[in-house]
């Protein structure tokens, strides 16, 4: 079976990555800083946590090198920050570097579906959560 790339179509968008990038750094600076806003509508509306509820925080558990927080916080972040940290070393690469590194990961993803795997996985533990956390507060 052949899956369809994903993350290496991702990983094409340069301003996209730059984007994807950025946005864990200003977790960090909040992190360091002890700045957090909840701005989660999910949350806000329903009073359950939606499948990224936690992340901001893991990641910058992650990023300040307490692991063990940012898994307790959310149990997917070590994937997570592997894939972000892909995009970030893809990102910097030199063109053909990047070229060869992105083939690479497609055919990777086409053989595994890895990022289709995940993908899934990440939908069910959402599920799960808000499953539980209703399951404990009705």
């Amino acid at each position: 079976m052949k899956f369809t790339p994903i993350f290496s179509s991702i990983l094409r968008q340069k301003f996209l990555c730059f984007f994807i990038i950025i946005i864990p750094l200003f977790v960090l600076l909040s992190h360091i800083f002890d700045i957090y806003n909840h701005i989660c509508l999910f949350y806000s509306f329903t009073k359950t946590p939606c499948p990224a509820c936690g992340l901001t925080r893991a990641f910058g558990h992650i990023l300040t090198g307490e692991w063990y927080a940012a898994v307790k916080l959310h149990l997917l972040i070590p994937i997570l920050f592997l894939l972000w940290l892909t995009i970030l070393l893809v990102t910097v690469f030199p063109q053909k570097t990047r070229e060869k590194t992105i083939k690479n990961i497609e055919i990777f993803e086409q053989k595994t579906g890895f990022f289709f795997w995940f993908l899934i996985i990440y939908a069910c533990y959402g599920i799960a959560r808000i499953s539980i956390q209703a399951y404990i507060l009705y």
